[in-house]
């Protein structure tokens, strides 16, 4: 009876494992829930599913560039809906995650983007070439600090 119940047990959290695994296809859905719930306005859900994307990339490395581009996408959606500065910068971090798997990924991904929603990724990618400005929870927009970037990181050249 002892040898059963070590079978079943190693069985039972080998079947766990299996069923509660993320996978690529997993987030990939994920993903697609969060980009509906952004365009049905339920922002707070969107924003959910992909910090806990992020998160769990952190240990499964599950999220390829282009995953990490839709989400930096979602989040900047989720941002402007919500007025959230925080958002901008999860944006940008995503982004620039992407940027680490992939240039080509994030350059094809941008082109297979509608106009309003490649003028969105172009601010994120901007944003996070941006390296002398930063955004924070407090900080204020100042158009004057405009004058203060060098040309070339405006021009579309830099993108």
């Amino acid at each position: 009876m002892r040898t059963f119940t070590k079978i079943a047990t190693v069985l039972l959290i080998a079947i766990m494992a299996v069923c509660c695994k993320n996978t690529v296809e997993d987030n990939r859905q994920a993903i697609e829930t969060a980009e509906s719930a952004v365009e049905q306005s339920k922002f707070d859900q969107a924003r959910e599913i992909c910090e806990s994307l992020v998160k769990a990339n952190e240990k499964d490395s599950l999220l390829s560039a282009r995953d990490f581009c839709r989400i930096a996408l979602t989040m900047q959606k989720v941002s402007e809906g919500t007025n959230s500065a925080d958002l901008t910068a999860t944006a940008v971090k995503c982004y620039k995650s992407a940027e680490k798997l992939s240039g080509d990924s994030i350059m094809s991904y941008l082109s297979s983007l509608q106009p309003a929603d490649a003028s969105i990724f172009l601010n994120i990618m901007l944003l996070a070439n941006n390296q002398g400005v930063t955004f924070g929870k407090d900080d204020q927009f100042d158009a004057a600090s405009l004058d203060a970037l060098p040309v070339d990181t405006i021009s579309a050249d830099s993108i």
